[in-house]
């Protein structure tokens, strides 16, 4: 499988918040920018995606970001299941 790297122009970002910050890149980013002209930036005082954004043809998606966190214990630890077995 070889990886395509690509180059994308995006404008000024315009979210203070940085993981709107995050989603706002990586929409612009995303099939060409097609889903940053309808952008519903919801409130994130409560439990909600991040974004719901409309394309030209009326397509829709929602966007939760997550951020992927190194975990502070060691591989053998993280691949233990529930009774302790290690996973290999």
């Amino acid at each position: 499988m070889t990886q395509r790297i690509q180059s994308v122009i995006c404008p000024r970002l315009t979210r203070t918040r940085k993981d709107d910050k995050t989603v706002e890149l990586f929409l612009c980013a995303y099939r060409d920018g097609q889903f940053t002209h309808h952008m519903n930036w919801l409130a994130q005082n409560q439990t909600n995606v991040e974004v719901i954004t409309t394309a030209e043809d009326g397509t829709k998606i929602a966007i939760e970001h997550t951020r992927l966190l190194e975990f502070p214990i060691g591989r053998q630890d993280a691949c233990r299941d529930r009774r302790g077995r290690a996973h290999r």
